[in-house]
């Protein structure tokens, strides 16, 4: 009993002395923390800021199927300064940042944006990237079309909305 109650109190001392705000100022401070000024709050939008994003495939992608079901790697890079918090918990997914998709025909006029979508696994510090599937399906009609993918803050916008690069992908569908 004397052995538990020593280590109760080698503990408690242990958790204030942790908590005596001692550390220096330089100290760094965990990608984050409540109190990183580029870090934003859960469960609401990514200042404008942070909505850059670099895109790449894993694999080419050239021809598909009219109709045609499959699910591409899309390497997403994180290209801001700002911690992507990416799991919300609104109604309906809101503040999930996700990878999607559209259709455009040859010309560059929308055939569909209503296709593929995958929120991305994990928070995504700057600079670093996560890989996801994203299952896509070409048109119905045979022809050329530009498989456009880019990342959506769900409820906020879409990245290119606010200047970020999207992926454009030319796609034979045949």
């Amino acid at each position: 009993m004397r052995t538990i109650l020593t280590v109760a109190l080698l503990l408690a001392a242990f958790l204030l002395a942790g908590c005596s705000g001692d550390a220096p100022k330089d100290a760094p401070r965990p990608v984050g923390a409540a109190s990183d000024p580029i870090s934003p709050k859960p469960d609401t939008p990514l200042p404008d800021r942070a909505l850059k994003a670099e895109l790449t495939l894993a694999e080419p992608l050239t021809t598909l199927k009219p109709g045609e079901k499959k699910t591409i790697k899309v390497k997403v890079k994180n290209a801001s300064d700002v911690l992507w918090i990416v799991h919300g918990t609104g109604e309906g997914s809101k503040y999930r940042v996700a990878v999607g998709n559209s259709w455009l025909d040859s010309k560059g006029q929308l055939v569909t944006n209503m296709d593929g979508r995958y929120g991305l696994p994990l928070n995504l510090a700057p600079g670093r990237d996560v890989e996801v599937p994203l299952a896509i399906t070409a048109p119905a009609q045979p022809g050329d079309y530009i498989l456009e993918l880019d990342i959506v803050q769900e409820g906020v916008a879409w990245f290119k909305d606010k200047g970020s690069e999207v992926l454009k992908v030319n796609v034979k569908v045949q």
